[in-house]
């Protein structure tokens, strides 16, 4: 299991294609629940960078894109995170 911490504090875990966000004291859609990804995170350690995260959607996890129709919703939704300061990739043995 990987272990991403971004600037502001965000903790995820990323397991294949899948990602979780487990933050005490935070509350966005779809926190601790595990979340199919569009595609794998890459095989490269992420320290100093930005992530742009492709996910299932959170619709079903409530209110989701805010004057969205129906028919321009989207099986997919983003989350952009600020800076990894820390990345467990190549880092566990």
């Amino acid at each position: 299991m990987r272990t991403i911490i971004t600037k502001s504090g965000a903790r995820y875990e990323a397991d294949g294609l899948r990602i979780r966000r487990v933050n005490d004291g935070h509350e966005k859609r779809g926190d601790g629940e595990w979340l199919n990804l569009a595609e794998s995170l890459p095989g490269v350690n992420l320290e100093g960078q930005r992530l742009l995260l492709t996910l299932e959607s959170l619709a079903s996890r409530g209110s989701d894109d805010y004057g969205t129709p129906p028919e321009a919703a989207s099986p997919y939704t983003y989350r952009q995170t600020t800076e990894v300061v820390y990345d467990s990739f190549e880092k566990e043995d």
